[in-house]
This record gives C-alpha cells, sequence and structure tokens, in this order.
C-alpha cells in the first residue's frame, strides 16, 4: 500500500478544478438545445491535440533512450515512466477527462433537481453523494469526482453573488473560515503521514481511506479560499498579471497533471524534491501559454472566413 506526504495533496487540484467547474456552471442554463454538445468539443478537441503531442514526444523519449517500443510500454507511458524506467510525458489526468464529462452530463439534473428541491435539496445530495463516492473509494479505489462538482454547483447556487460581487460587505470571517479550514486539513495531513506506516493493516487501511476521500474536501476548502480572494481583489483595479493568468486557466487544468505526475517520478533522482516541483510548474506555465496563445490563433484563423463574407454580403 502506498505511503502519504504532503505532496499527495498536490491531487487536490483536480478537485479545486472539479468544484469550480460546479460552481461557474450553477449559473448557466444547461437545458438549452447544444448545450452539452457545445460543453464536450469544448474539452475534447484540446484534450485529443494534446494527446497527440504527447504520443509524439513518447515516442521520440522512447526511440532516443533505445526503449522498447511496444503498445504495452507505449501504454505506459501515459501514466508512469517507461518499461526501462525512463522519464516520458504523460497525460497522467487522461482518465479523468471522461469523469468530467460524466459531470457535465449529470448537469440537467441538477439544475432540474434544483428547481424542485431548492438549495436545501442540494444540501441532501451532496451528502447523500458524499457517502456514496466514500463508499465506492473504500472498495474499489476509485477517486472523487461528483462530490467536489456537485459541492462546486451548491456553492455558486446559494452565493454566487456574494462571492463575485465585491460591493457586497462581509466580515473578516466569511474570509477567514476557508483558510483556516484549509490549514486544518494540512496540519492533520502532515500529523498523521509519520504515524501511518506503522499502523496495523486495518488501521492502515482505514487511515489510508481517510486520506483518499479527504482530498477532495481539501479541494474543495481550497477552491473556496481561492474564490474569496479573488473577490477581494475585485475591489481593486485588476493587475494585468492576474488577467493573463486567468486567459490561461483552462490549459493549466489540461496540462498540469502531465508535469506533476512526472515530476513525482523523478523526485528520487532529483538532488533536490524542490527543484523537482518547481520545474514542473514552469513546465506547466509554459506549456499553458503556448497552447492558450496557439488556440487563440486557431480560432482567429477560423473566424476570418466569416467576417470576409459578412463584408461581401
Amino acid at each position: 500500500m502506498a505511503g502519504v506526504s504532503l505532496l499527495m495533496l498536490l491531487a487536490a487540484a483536480v478537485q479545486v478544478f472539479l468544484f469550480i467547474s460546479g460552481f461557474l456552471y450553477s449559473q448557466k442554463n444547461v437545458l438549452t438545445r447544444g448545450f452539452l454538445l457545445k460543453e464536450f468539443k469544448k474539452i475534447l478537441y484540446p484534450c485529443l491535440g494534446f494527446l497527440g503531442v504527447l504520443a509524439i514526444a513518447d515516442f521520440v523519449m522512447m526511440a532516443n533512450f533505445k526503449s522498447e517500443i511496444s503498445w504495452n510500454a507505449y501504454w505506459w507511458t501515459f501514466g508512469s515512466k517507461d518499461s526501462s524506467g525512463n522519464y516520458v510525458a504523460q497525460f497522467a489526468n487522461l482518465w479523468y477527462i471522461p469523469c468530467l464529462l460524466i459531470c457535465y452530463l449529470i448537469l440537467p439534473f441538477l439544475q432540474w433537481f434544483r428547481s424542485k428541491a431548492g438549495i436545501n435539496g442540494l444540501v441532501i445530495l451532496f451528502v447523500i453523494e458524499t457517502v456514496a463516492e466514500g463508499i465506492s473509494i473504500c472498495f474499489f479505489g476509485q477517486p472523487q469526482v461528483a462530490f467536489p462538482f456537485i459541492a462546486g454547483y451548491l456553492i455558486g447556487s446559494a452565493e454566487f453573488r456574494d462571492m463575485s460581487d465585491p460591493h457586497i460587505r462581509k466580515n473578516w470571517f466569511w474570509y477567514a473560515w476557508p483558510v483556516l479550514l484549509s490549514v486544518l486539513w494540512i496540519v492533520g495531513w502532515w500529523a498523521l503521514g509519520p504515524a501511518y506506516p506503522k499502523l496495523p493493516a486495518f488501521w492502515g487501511a482505514i487511515v489510508h481511506w481517510l486520506f483518499s476521500i479527504s482530498t477532495g474536501f481539501v479541494g474543495i476548502s481550497l477552491a473556496i479560499t481561492l474564490l474569496r480572494a479573488f473577490r477581494f481583489l475585485n475591489a481593486y483595479p485588476e493587475p494585468k498579471a492576474l488577467r493573463f493568468l486567468g486567459g490561461l486557466t483552462f490549459w493549466l487544468y489540461i496540462v498540469h497533471e502531465t508535469f506533476m505526475s512526472g515530476c513525482f517520478d523523478l523526485l528520487h533522482a532529483c538532488p533536490s524534491w524542490g527543484l523537482g516541483v518547481l520545474a514542473a510548474f514552469g513546465a506547466t506555465l509554459l506549456t499553458s501559454i503556448v497552447f492558450t496563445f496557439f488556440g487563440k490563433y486557431i480560432r482567429q484563423r477560423n473566424a476570418a472566413p466569416s467576417a470576409l463574407k459578412l463584408v461581401a454580403r
């Protein structure tokens, strides 16, 4: 059974994105015609393009290291090192894309359920889904998917305006409690981590389950912290750097785990794990910038003929 460390908290980044997705979609009418197809295309096409880039990169790396080039060896590169122990480019969250699409599929139900049962009904649904996923994690080892997304939809439905309008006055505790909760989660991980390997098998399994399910709650508390921090900053002129980073959000989600997982594979060989983390963040940011500008170029190029047709008319 795998060990536990504070580095595993970086896995909560996926839960943050799931929460924020649910939060934003709580303000959209998902029952309009073609909405889901449009959202599917928005995430599937970039993912397939990025997957193609990584497939080429993996082939080049494997050929360069004279690794075994077979289907099994090639497929393994999408989640870890290759069969010869060499680092290759990864799409470690490839399996998570269908999970996000499943979250999109439940949006019509969430909107209908909210119209019938209101916020209190969403609270009950969130509790039921959390328990169900907790059982699934316990028996099947499945990750958290729906309950962070539903949590985002619930919070967005209840207080989207409070989160987005800086003119609404809030006391300090409204800003502080998500931060305090995030700190408590992290302190709990830090305190239990060293004791985990020494526990008997049964209690070790229980603690491992608690660590697994808590990743979702860490993501939820961190997401609320970020949203309230941005709400606080909205009262001031938006810095250009923050606006620029905001434009990278989509590609940061697509590529982040590719480099973070690779970083973990390299930690044992790196003279400094901190250097490995910085390199992973740097590669993530650089790749996000490249794909963001490339995407803008493609959209502008596709829009150009339409503009010319309008002029011709």
